[in-house]
């Protein structure tokens, strides 16, 4: 009875989740079958986990995208729990493991059930552009796992080696599992760094801890399980394709291609790594990748040059890609993943020779899938980074609705099908939320909605302003308090997405600012709001006892 009244806070929280999971099973999964390298794709790979086949027949889309949402989908489909209610379930677990690491800064457990509410009602969870069989809603429960975990290292580091060892095993496998989720890694290594490095010199300055070097020799736990993790998917990849990667696209062959063709030298274009002038000296100075023309000069390319806001001419930077790995596809290099490889080897060693040669004019060797860059992109960046935060604390675009009524085509019944079998749940239909009850709910969800339109932009901006005081009053102060170094870091990591995203659309690819590419940064910015909050409140309320 008294465990009981100790967690009473905790199961309000397991009961708003579960009254949260009734109103949100309204909805349906909004069925992207036309976007065939992502929800398709993605789909298709879970089916064939399922079947024991691994990520399914090889071809040129099988090794460009993490093993971890087909996995996620393929494993709620055996226990068989819809996906839209898999999904919302992680994401909840992932917001209660959060609260429980944050009570232990926070005392008072009245607040705590406050902050849960407002970061389980998040609407970017259940709004229409995240009900997808896709991997962004996924990776915002990982990314929430992160968070915790790193913070509850950092706030636990005086307890028992058990308990710490604990946490950097559930580290390790939340790091392989946002590896092996997205593969835009990057963003999260300056967090990662930054966390590690002050709870170690915590550790190591605390007079009174015993053990210290046990300690911090627990950080080898979750490389070693992100080593390990790595190179199974690794391995598994090698039984079946017969390639020790994980992933293609971000493998050593495809980069150095892509990368050789970035050095040629020509007239830029804002959003063109590669242009048609790059194109046409490649073609002439790599008779491998001459075998390519036909496809992107053809009418194959020029369908590609319609994408983005592209001037049907060029491939901008989100397309060039697949129309290359495409084009490679339709002259038969994928019929394995050896053979695509030696093709992609192939092109980079014929264009860097010409480049070192002198044949043309060639900017330094790179190995790399992004196009180039210079100072000035960096800059706009830090510019155009603002209106990217206005877009995200606004709620903007975001929406929650029925899946409109569409028509299916003959030809797409049986992978319609098939999204409903790996699922387990309705994905098409003519009017998702027919029925009085049905209504009732949507308009509960975007009455919430509208809420945190109104009032979150209001709180964000409350939000930089006690941060700024309050990292600025610690650090002037010799004794800095934990709470500081916690805020740094969720600024870090949110400011972290925001740039990279941010970069990603001014250098390559138009479309790269949306909800789904921002997904992490809401729930990180919501909680940020919440903790600064709560410092404005407990420190007026210490004014109010002094007087």
């Amino acid at each position: 009875m008294e465990t009981l009244k100790k967690y009473k806070w905790l199961i309000i929280i397991i009961l708003i989740c579960i009254i949260k999971i009734i109103f949100t099973s309204v909805q349906d999964i909004n069925a992207n079958i036309s976007l065939l390298y992502d929800d398709t794709l993605i789909v298709k790979q879970a089916n064939s986990i399922i079947s024991g086949n691994w990520l399914g027949e090889y071809n040129c889309l099988t090794l460009v995208k993490g093993a971890f949402a087909p996995l996620f989908i393929a494993f709620l489909n055996i226990i068989q729990v819809p996906f839209l209610i898999g999904q919302e379930i992680m994401y909840d677990i992932s917001i209660i493991f959060l609260t429980l690491v944050l009570s232990k800064k926070i005392e008072n457990k009245k607040i705590l059930v406050i902050i849960s509410i407002i970061l389980l009602f998040n609407p970017i969870m259940y709004c229409s552009e995240l009900i997808r069989v896709y991997r962004d809603g996924i990776y915002v429960s990982l990314i929430v796992f992160l968070i915790a975990l790193t913070i509850g290292l950092f706030l636990n580091r005086k307890e028992k080696i058990k308990k710490i060892v604990l946490y950097q095993i559930g580290l390790g496998f939340a790091l392989s599992a946002i590896y092996l989720c997205r593969e835009d890694f990057i963003w999260i290594i300056p967090y990662l760094i930054g966390t590690v490095i002050i709870t170690i010199c915590y550790i190591l300055r605390d007079k009174e801890l015993s053990n210290k070097i046990k300690r911090v020799n627990t950080y080898f736990i979750p490389i070693c399980i992100f080593t390990i993790s790595i190179l199974t998917v690794m391995s598994i990849n090698y039984k079946y394709y017969g390639v020790f990667q994980l992933n293609q696209y971000w493998g050593k062959e495809f980069k150095e291609a892509y990368g050789a063709l970035t050095r040629i030298k020509v007239e830029e274009k804002r959003k063109v790594p590669i242009t048609r002038e790059a194109l046409s000296i490649a073609y002439r100075i790599s008779p491998t990748f001459a075998e390519l023309k036909d496809y992107l000069e053809g009418e194959e390319g020029k369908k590609w040059a319609m994408c983005g806001d592209g001037d049907s001419v060029e491939i901008q930077g989100g397309w060039i890609h697949w129309a290359i790995i495409r084009a490679v596809e339709s002259k038969g290099y994928y019929k394995d993943a050896k053979t695509a490889n030696e093709f992609y080897r192939r092109v980079s060693d014929e264009i860097n020779k010409a480049c070192d040669e002198g044949v043309v004019d060639a900017y330094p060797k790179r190995v790399s899938n992004t196009g180039r860059f210079d100072v000035e992109d960096i800059i706009n960046t830090f510019k155009k980074s603002v209106d990217t935060i206005k877009y995200q604390s606004k709620y903007y675009l975001v929406k929650i609705k029925g899946t409109p009524p569409r028509t299916i085509k003959e030809n797409d019944e049986k992978i319609v099908k098939t999204f409903q079998n790996v699922t387990n749940q309705n994905v098409i239909s003519g009017d998702t939320y027919k029925g009085t009850e049905n209504k009732i709910k949507v308009n509960v969800l975007n009455n919430i909605l509208k809420t945190y339109q109104k009032i979150n932009p209001i709180l964000f901006l409350v939000s930089i302003f006690i941060s700024i005081i309050y990292i600025i009053n610690n650090f002037i102060k010799k004794d800095k308090k934990e709470f500081v170094w916690i805020l740094l870091g969720l600024w870090g990591i949110y400011y972290s997405r925001i740039f990279i995203i941010t970069f990603t659309n001014i250098t390559m690819y138009t479309e790269a600012i949306n909800i789904s590419y921002l997904a992490p940064t809401y729930v990180i910015q919501l909680l940020i709001s919440m903790l600064t909050i709560l410092l404005l409140l407990k420190n007026i309320g210490t004014k109010i006892i002094k007087n």
